[in-house]
């Protein structure tokens, strides 16, 4: 879905790394050990961070990936630097090239964080320019569910993408040396679970009927 996302702006896919969904992971649990919601400070990565709480937990993938990018509403494509959209800058920050996720749940089942680590990171300053480019067709703006949906949809039936891993918890774009062990275990680091629990931050409503009906959801990022 990232690829699908990224498309929009003539931005080529990322790869999946093991080592990056592996600290992607790693750092989900512990923020989900420390009960605490916070970038971690690394320098070597590029970092997206996501929480939701709220009953049932599902926050999907899609979620997360729409999240992030519908910062795109804050940010003018005019060259300049912009940290109020670092989460959409992130996501199609055109020199990253590789990406992996991790997800942990809360002991209660009601909260869920989702971690995204990039290399090379991005968001410099001075860089934005050449790196957060314009949607290739149309107006930027935010986007809805179904419309990512449907945009994968077409990715998976097209020739041109028959390395796109895609299931229901999946955001991994694969290249062909990745072996079908790491698809696996790409899947499977996604889906698991581990205690979370956050302050505040930046708050934000799911406002997709699909997912909100007869719950209350509470979502944030940093």
């Amino acid at each position: 879905m990232l690829f699908s996302l990224r498309k929009l702006h003539g931005c080529p896919p990322l790869k999946f790394n093991i080592d990056l969904a592996s600290s992607a992971q790693a750092y989900a649990e512990v923020l989900a050990s420390k009960n605490v919601f916070q970038h971690s400070g690394s320098y070597n990565v590029g970092e997206n961070l996501a929480r939701q709480s709220g009953l049932p937990a599902n926050f999907s993938a899609a979620q997360v990936a729409i999240l992030w990018y519908n910062e795109i509403k804050n940010y003018k494509f005019d060259g300049q630097d912009s940290l109020k959209c670092g989460h959409f800058s992130q996501v199609i920050w055109k020199d990253t090239n590789e990406m992996g996720m991790g997800k942990a749940l809360s002991y209660d089942g009601r909260t869920t964080i989702v971690v995204g680590h990039y290399q090379p990171p991005g968001n410099f300053m001075g860089e934005w320019g050449q790196n957060v480019p314009p949607v290739l067709h149309g107006k930027p703006r935010p986007l809805t569910l179904e419309e990512l949906a449907r945009g994968m949809n077409e990715d998976v039936r097209s020739e041109e993408k028959e390395n796109l891993v895609f299931s229901k918890n999946s955001v991994y774009d694969v290249s062909d040396d990745i072996t079908k062990r790491m698809r696996k275990l790409s899947l499977k680091i996604f889906k698991k679970g581990t205690p979370q629990q956050s302050g505040s931050v930046r708050y934000y409503k799911l406002l997709n009927p699909d997912i909100n009906v007869g719950f209350q959801y509470d979502t944030y990022i940093i």
